[in-house]
């Protein structure tokens, strides 16, 4: 019994902390979270990485000398 218990309390903390998100990514592949003070990246270049800003993505990305990111073509 104490398993079952120790599972489900495990599972509801689980889901608390992966709490998704609107999305709404720029053509660095990232966005800011404003709750969390950050500029983290979900694709592209840096996906799985967070900084403090955009321009510090973006400063990173000129060090590593990375391709501009394409522009996407809108559809009507």
């Amino acid at each position: 019994m104490k398993v079952v218990v120790f599972a489900f309390v495990a599972c509801l903390m689980v889901a608390m902390v992966a709490k998704a998100h609107q999305g709404g990514l720029d053509d660095l592949g990232c966005h800011y979270t404003k709750s969390r003070s950050e500029y983290h990246c979900h694709r592209g270049w840096f996906a799985g990485r967070t900084f403090r800003s955009k321009a510090e993505a973006k400063r990173e990305a000129d060090r590593l000398h990375l391709p501009k990111p394409a522009k996407k073509k809108r559809t009507k």
